[in-house]
């Protein structure tokens, strides 16, 4: 963004003529045109930018006034002039930063919010499926329940099955309890008749 500037007394009367220093000119001519923007409406990135070249132009002037041999020709006024320039600028810079460290503070809570949001929203959908597993597990058990009574219900003669008699011509076999009450009565029978 450094450009040459010709004569043109970037400063009015107040100030020196830099024009045989493009590059010093060039830098203060940039850090008041960056000054001049509107960064409030600017994105992070923009800013951020912005910070790096008022770091790249206050550098120039930085090193001019710690006596770089290309600017040893400087008078004390012009030296004085960029110092105070450069002091200026600097406490502008601090500006920028606070302002970016504002706009990161507010896009991280915005993202912090967003990622909460987002978190709760996922927990509820998992806890939405769980339930809705367990309803189906339920269902499928009493389905499964109700299935199996009805089998058991239809094996018998409810279901139009009769069960199967198997006949047979033997005579039905006495117990040991059916042949000893016989035998008692038999024997009280004898004793009752005789003379």
């Amino acid at each position: 963004m450094t450009s040459m500037i010709g004569s043109l007394n970037l400063f009015g009367a107040s100030g020196p003529n830099l024009s045989r220093h493009p590059e010093i000119s060039g830098s203060i001519k940039t850090l008041r045109d960056l000054d001049s923007e509107d960064n409030a409406r600017k994105s992070i990135a923009q800013l951020e930018h912005i910070k790096y070249e008022y770091e790249r132009n206050l550098a120039v002037m930085v090193r001019v006034l710690t006596g770089n041999p290309k600017q040893s020709d400087l008078s004390v006024k012009e030296r004085q002039f960029i110092g105070s320039k450069t002091d200026f600028y600097m406490s502008r810079a601090e500006s920028l930063k606070a302002v970016i460290m504002e706009k990161k503070d507010t896009r991280d809570v915005e993202q912090t919010r967003r990622r909460n949001s987002d978190i709760a929203r996922e927990r509820a959908r998992k806890n939405s499926l769980q339930e809705e597993t367990r309803h189906r597990m339920s269902d499928a058990k009493e389905e499964e329940r109700r299935r199996g009574g009805g089998d058991r219900r239809g094996s018998g003669s409810s279901a139009g099955f009769e069960p199967t008699v198997v006949a047979t011509n033997s005579p039905r076999r006495k117990s040991f309890t059916d042949s000893h009450v016989a035998d008692k009565i038999n024997s009280n029978h004898s004793h009752s008749h005789r003379p």
